[in-house]
């Protein structure tokens, strides 16, 4: 089985829809911050919105998302860096407005 937690986690998430943003953090195994590419997606029609950076020196990131239902869910997606050890991208579901 997979261990989505040694490639980083996605923490400190605040999340703004209505044609906001999604925000938070992503650190490394250790807890660093960490650079990593994040996607958004709509949850219902499996579709992209949006994908960003994270912060090599804080963690950091924001994604924009233009998004008039506030009630829709999203899904983020954090891709591993592709060093080694080869690690999986990580998931957080059901993301929605607040």
């Amino acid at each position: 089985m997979a261990d989505l937690g040694t490639v980083g986690r996605v923490v400190t998430g605040a999340v703004a829809l209505a044609g906001g943003y999604v925000a938070g953090t992503v650190r490394d195994a250790q807890g660093a911050p960490a650079r990593r590419r994040l996607g958004l997606y709509h949850r219902g029609r499996l579709s992209y919105s949006n994908s960003a950076y994270s912060d090599a020196t804080s963690g950091a990131y924001q994604i924009a998302c233009h998004v008039t239902d506030d009630q829709a869910e999203h899904f983020v997606v954090c891709l591993d860096d592709g060093a080694e050890p080869v690690q999986n991208d990580l998931i957080l579901g059901r993301v929605t407005g607040v």
